[in-house]
């Protein structure tokens, strides 16, 4: 039986069901912040070796782009953060 959230089910016998999850339904199932397609502010700031402040204030003056996956909280695709930190002027002291 297929479920678009719940991956499938199989059913064994009458009283044991085994489930195929998605990776992220496991407990203690992390993906590395390295292989992260989309980020969340503060891990944004980490990635970029940036204060939160200042990713924050680029998305307020839309120079990043931001978007919500699933939930209200904002989120910073990686792909976008790379272009914003290329972007940074660079200063020669």
């Amino acid at each position: 039986m297929l479920s678009p959230h719940r991956g499938w089910k199989m059913r064994l016998g009458k009283e044991r069901i085994v489930t195929a999850c998605n990776a992220s339904d496991k407990v203690g199932f992390e993906v590395p912040l390295s292989q992260r397609l989309v980020l969340t502010v503060p891990e944004a700031a980490a990635v970029a070796g940036l204060p939160p402040r200042v990713i924050r204030g680029a998305i307020a003056s839309g120079d990043l782009c931001c978007c919500y996956a699933a939930s209200s909280t904002v989120r910073v695709r990686r792909s976008d953060l790379e272009d914003y930190v290329q972007s940074l002027p660079e200063v020669c002291l």
